[in-house]
């Protein structure tokens, strides 16, 4: 057999000449004025990643500004929590209780007990 003859005998027997598939595809051979199919699928894949590529550098920028807000909203709490510690301490709320025109205590506190018949309640029964 020659080689010409190998040839037909593979294009009939089914296998694919790929450089034949490709020109007719890419538009080396179009008929009827039939867009190729491939170019059309090319063309929405590149639509496709350029689609894609915006997107997520929109979503990069929107995830930048949120993480400045998380870290400008992580000081102000910081901030906020020295000061409200600074206040509770009791030298500060000294100066404050003497700046409202009242005075620290300097006697313990007294502790009022009672009975309960004294008040008129009953005791609970267990």
């Amino acid at each position: 057999m020659s080689e010409s003859e190998v040839k037909k005998n593979k294009k009939k027997s089914g296998t694919t000449n790929w450089k034949s598939f490709f020109e007719n595809q890419l538009g080396k051979s179009k008929k009827n004025g039939e867009f190729p199919k491939l170019a059309i699928l090319l063309f929405f894949l590149f639509m496709a990643m350029i689609f894609i590529s915006h997107y997520a550098e929109g979503k990069k920028i929107e995830l930048g500004k949120l993480k400045a807000q998380v870290e400008e909203m992580q000081w102000q709490h910081k901030t906020q929590k020295a000061e409200f510690m600074n206040l509770t301490k009791q030298s500060e709320l000294v100066d404050r209780v003497k700046s409202a025109g009242m005075e620290e205590l300097t006697e313990p506190v007294k502790v009022i007990t009672y009975q309960a018949d004294e008040l008129g309640f009953e005791e609970e029964k267990k």
